[in-house]
């Protein structure tokens, strides 16, 4: 299930275009198994999918995602043959979210005189503002697009992070090299590289960092520079 729900997390923001690498604060899943699922397995899911918060969809899918369903013919014509027209007039009738989640919830779930799985119905769920959904095969994936101050400015960190590792690897610098970096940044983005200083370098095996007005921006979409230099003893 860990792998599942990563690819349906992974899904979701390719579907959203927020990169991986800004975090976010939430994501509800529904699957089965899932409330059981060991907390060491829900942590990696958190990291993988950079997620602060993982928590349980099925009593919110009406809230997030509008829900429709219609029968699946070719699973039920196998089940119920010539009475597969009257199980899909019943489907019909049914309350989407509430048979979904009861679905969702237990396996099977019985309409009029017929027992149905979820395999026997195409479910559609188009997600609600501020929200991205991503299903398969009965399982489903809401990421909240909310992004606050704080998420942002998180996401932003990780940008800087992720330009100064690729310059060490470009420019040739050993794992274990300590640096120094001088960096440049807009009016925007200066407190938060600031407040951000100390995780920076830890995460950069930065001994110095210094600002000097006089470097250029390289990375456009932030509009920050840096110079890096080897720290000597």
């Amino acid at each position: 299930m860990t792998r599942r729900v990563v690819e349906l997390g992974r899904a979701a923001r390719a579907e959203s275009g927020v990169k991986i690498r800004q975090p976010l604060q939430r994501a509800l899943i529904s699957a089965q198994g899932w409330s059981s699922l060991p907390v060491e397995m829900k942590e990696q899911i958190s990291d993988e999918l950079n997620v602060l918060d993982l928590a349980d969809i099925a009593d919110a899918d009406g809230d997030l995602v509008d829900v429709s369903i219609k029968a699946n013919f070719k699973s039920l014509g196998a089940k119920y043959g010539k009475a597969v027209q009257d199980v899909a007039k019943i489907i019909a009738s049914e309350d989407a979210v509430s048979l979904v989640k009861l679905l969702r919830a237990s396996g099977v779930a019985t309409v009029g005189t017929f027992e149905i799985g979820l395999e026997d119905l195409v479910i559609t769920e188009v997600p609600k503002s501020g929200w991205m959904v991503a299903s398969h095969d009965g399982e489903s994936l809401a990421l909240d697009l909310a992004l606050s101050p704080e998420l942002i400015a998180a996401g932003q960190i990780r940008e800087i992070i992720r330009a100064i590792q690729e310059r060490r690897k470009s420019d040739g610098f050993e794992i274990s090299d300590r640096i120094e970096v001088k960096w440049n940044a807009s009016d925007s983005l200066v407190e938060t590289w600031l407040a951000g200083a100390q995780h920076i370098s830890a995460e950069v095996l930065a001994l110095s960092m210094t600002r000097d007005p006089d470097i250029s921006y390289i990375e456009d979409e932030l509009e920050f520079g840096f110079e890096l230099k080897k720290y000597a003893d």
